[in-house]
């Protein structure tokens, strides 16, 4: 097969651009197909949580999507004409204790930038018309701009192309879920208010929800649930007047659009060399700013292991991790937005009462709220029961295989994987010559797969480089009493652990999951 290039994208929204740009981050070359002609102008999703502001971050961009977004430390729920609810994000344990208002339309903007980078731009107005696979690759058949149709051939396929998309139908895939479907009306508009524009506003009302979210340039999202006749901005307003403050009023929108949204998720997200991610893998309703998130970390998950595929440094069965983690996250991330949605959307006046009567007593636990605090802000997604996740040892505390990895954030950036290093409180000599030979392993057998570091109590104990922890605030993050390793995955994700620093297991790890370099007695002979 004559290759157009080893993947092909289809779908330039935030999905598929970051998939685009991780692969070529990775050293894999990518071609994107969009049908449009433009990017959208419109805001769509707005909401960025900390987990994407880290994946943002470990990609090279982030401090462009900071200075171009809207800061939101908090958020408040009033019923009743009072506040039942207040939760601040200030005590997230990320390097972005925030989330980020941004208008889609920008995310999309930087996306792009981010992608010429690479010398990669979006192919518009390439429709994808039909796709078939073998076991030596994908073609795709597109209609290019004036009706001509070509047949394009590639290794793999990702399908970013959204909720109706023709590459998740042309493999068949389902697209399975509520077949009920609910009506939003989204605006973005000023507000005349005495309110700070760094925290999100929800108001139960009885015959709905109302929520307002800042935006930078001084507009607001409002979202509203709707079941009536065809509406404008003058039902909004309406609506605005009847469940929102009475002391604020609405300008002219500066956007303006009512939404019909299905829940709806795919069973697999890969039919053999074909893959879907974003909203062609998964939709919801706009409650609590899941999807554009989800969709993004879709990508971030699949690009690297795809990567390693293709420089032939993992086998195929790598790829099937992909659905193995990401379809359970999706399934409970329509849990959330139904569960939220079912609750702030009650209709009987006894049910309303004892919600809003139940929230602020639930609210005063502490523990409860960093809970959902986390949930929302995505760092509490995990993949621990993932095929490619393990340990070694008999651990009783510290962050466990498929969660995210806390502290150290700034050796986690990039696109290797990290192999951590403990030394705990006293390792002996036997300790310190392991580490150094799984060092040495990691320098001789995966030189451009994984990044060594040494993390030290006291460095006077190891002549090599390393990372001094004095105060011991990393060892105390990963509960590394004794000496200990954990290997983080390019995702951020804690791949693998082991309570030695004997190498084998962590060699033995390695070979079984990834394509193997050298043969385990080999490397520890």
């Amino acid at each position: 097969m004559s290759l157009d290039d080893r993947v092909i994208v289809v779908g330039a929204g935030p999905a598929g651009l970051t998939m685009a740009a991780e692969l070529a981050r990775n050293g894999v070359r990518s071609r994107v197909l969009d049908r449009a002609a433009a990017p959208a102008a419109d805001s769509r999703a707005i909401a960025i949580h900390a987990r994407t502001l880290e994946a943002f971050a470990s990609m090279g961009f982030v401090e462009r999507v900071l200075a171009a977004g809207q800061r939101i430390h908090g958020a408040n729920l009033f019923a009743d004409g009072r506040r039942i609810l207040h939760f601040s994000l200030d005590e997230l344990p990320s390097p972005y204790p925030f989330a980020l208002d941004l208008p889609q339309r920008e995310t999309e903007r930087i996306l792009l930038e981010h992608l010429r980078g690479f010398g990669i731009e979006v192919e518009r107005r390439a429709a994808v018309t039909g796709v078939s696979q073998d076991a030596d690759g994908v073609r795709l058949h597109v209609q290019r701009a004036g009706g001509a149709v070509e047949t394009l051939e590639t290794e793999y396929v990702v399908g970013c192309d959204g909720a109706n998309s023709l590459v998740r139908q042309a493999v068949g895939i389902p697209f399975e879920g509520s077949s009920a479907e609910e009506t939003f009306l989204l605006a973005d508009v000023a507000i005349e208010q005495d309110e700070p524009d760094d925290e999100w506003r929800f108001w139960f009302h009885e015959d709905g929800l109302l929520s307002a979210m800042p935006l930078p340039g001084g507009l607001h999202r409002l979202v509203a649930d709707y079941d009536g006749p065809t509406p404008t901005f003058e039902t909004l307003r309406r609506i605005f007047s009847e469940r929102g403050p009475k002391s604020a009023r609405l300008g002219e929108p500066a956007w303006f659009a009512p939404f019909r949204l299905s829940r709806r998720t795919a069973p697999q997200y890969q039919r053999g060399r074909v893959f879907v991610a974003g909203d062609a893998a998964h939709v919801q309703n706009p409650a609590g700013g899941q999807g554009m998130n989800t969709g993004v970390q879709d990508a971030f998950n699949l690009a690297w292991k795809l990567s390693m595929v293709l420089r032939g440094t993992a086998p195929e069965t790598l790829l099937e991790s992909y659905t193995a983690e990401r379809q359970p996250v999706a399934r409970s991330m329509l849990s959330l937005t139904a569960n939220l949605a079912s609750i702030a959307t009650l209709r009987h006046p006894v049910s309303q009462g004892i919600r809003n009567r139940v929230i602020p007593i639930l609210a005063g636990f502490e523990v409860l709220e960093h809970r959902i605090v986390e949930r929302f802000a995505e760092l509490s997604v995990n993949y621990r029961t993932s095929p490619i996740v393990d340990q070694h040892g008999r651990w009783t505390a510290g962050p466990l295989p498929g969660d995210r990895a806390p502290a150290l954030y700034s050796l986690l950036r990039g696109s290797r994987h990290v192999a951590l290093l403990f030394t705990g409180e006293n390792p002996d000599k036997d300790d310190l010559r392991g580490f150094a030979n799984i060092a040495r392993y990691m320098r001789d057998g995966y030189p451009d797969e994984v990044t060594t570091h040494l993390i030290a109590r006291r460095t006077a104990l190891w002549d090599g480089p390393s990372i001094a922890d004095p105060d011991g605030h990393a060892h105390h993050a990963y509960s590394a009493g004794v000496p200990c390793v954990y290997l983080v995955r390019p995702d951020g994700y804690i791949g693998f652990r082991s309570l030695t620093a004997d190498p084998l297991p962590l060699l033995e790890h390695l070979n079984r999951v990834y394509e193997p370099p050298m043969a385990v007695d080999a490397a520890v002979s």
